[in-house]
């Protein structure tokens, strides 16, 4: 299992990388804005970064669930033991105003828990990755591992400053009561 997850995070990476690349192009450039039935923001930068990142995870021939992909049926998902959770352009908001918090993410999920997860920084370049290897930071070809996050610190959270919903904060109030006090990362560093 190891050789293959290693393969997926590879990829998983690749694909992460080279969204943020496109996602840097739309960035730097002037760019529409328009809006889901959730009345969120959608920006073409979104919908590349997403292409691209379904062409590169479509060669694990593993299911992929994603925020800007086609809406698959619960009834068809419910029963996938093994599937890809991405979101191509995490902080939309954040990206519309231009103050560079934003991360592609992407997430191996077994069984309901994670797996892989990376967590890519286009405009610093940082990538943050995990898998049964450990935790990990790159950034300008530096490779730092990160330590394990145990029962005695605080649980973390991250999520979106200008993204909570009812029901994040409702999320949130569950951890804090099953974990105790939490942790609320909105921008890594």
């Amino acid at each position: 299992m190891l050789e293959k997850e290693n393969k997926w995070l590879s990829i998983a990476k690749k694909a992460a990388f080279e969204a943020g690349s496109e996602i840097l192009k739309v960035y730097e450039k002037d760019f529409k804005v328009s809006y889901k039935k959730d009345k969120t923001p959608l920006t073409i930068a979104d919908q590349k970064a997403n292409d691209i990142i379904e062409k590169h995870l479509l060669e694990t021939n593993i299911p992929i669930l994603s925020e800007e992909g086609k809406q698959i049926d619960f009834n068809h998902r419910k029963n996938w033991n093994l599937l890809w959770i991405v979101d191509p352009l995490d902080g939309t908001k954040e990206f519309v105003k231009k103050n560079g918090e934003f991360t592609v993410n992407i997430a191996l999920i077994k069984d309901g828990s994670p797996i892989i997860g990376v967590i890519y920084v286009p405009v610093s370049g940082c990538v943050y990755y995990g898998s049964s290897a450990g935790t990990f930071k790159e950034h300008n070809g530096l490779k730092k591992q990160l330590p394990m996050i145990y029962k005695e610190r605080n649980f973390r959270v991250v999520g979106s400053r200008s993204h909570a919903s009812p029901e994040t904060e409702k999320y949130i109030d569950q951890l804090s009561k099953e974990k105790g006090e939490i942790e609320i990362i909105s921008m890594g560093s």
